[in-house]
């Protein structure tokens, strides 16, 4: 633990995902969650549960729960289900990403995608009206 000039206790903060377990390979071990709990238990703290996936296929994250269910859930710790949501560009707000299967058309493709862009995407000048 750290702490610096003006500190004054009473808070603490701390990041842990279960599920990262998997890389007992290098090190990772579950149990320190348990150890943590152990060692603040009247710390009347808040678990955040951050279970909604962007990258995942819901195909794949049945696969995933289904398997890992049974492998993580603990009576101290139980298994939170990934919840994948289907994101789209419009739903994210930003431009997505856009995958041009036809290798051999691609420079077309690609002409005629950057013209029509050019053509519907009105440029302004900072501070001009």
């Amino acid at each position: 633990m750290l702490s610096g000039e003006g500190y004054q206790g009473g808070r603490l903060f701390l990041v842990g995902d279960l599920k990262q377990s998997i890389y007992r390979f290098r090190g990772a071990e579950v149990e320190i969650m348990t150890k943590l709990a152990e060692t603040y238990p009247n710390a009347h703290g808040q678990v955040l549960v951050l279970d909604q996936n962007y990258r995942t296929k819901p195909q794949v994250a049945a696969v995933i729960n289904e398997v890992c269910h049974t492998i993580f859930a603990t009576e101290d710790f139980p298994y939170h289900p990934l919840l994948p949501v289907e994101s789209t560009p419009a739903s994210l707000g930003g431009a997505g990403a856009e995958i041009l299967l036809a290798a051999d058309h691609e420079p077309m493709m690609l002409a005629a995608r950057l013209k029509n862009m050019v053509a519907t995407t009105p440029i302004a000048a900072p501070n001009s009206s």
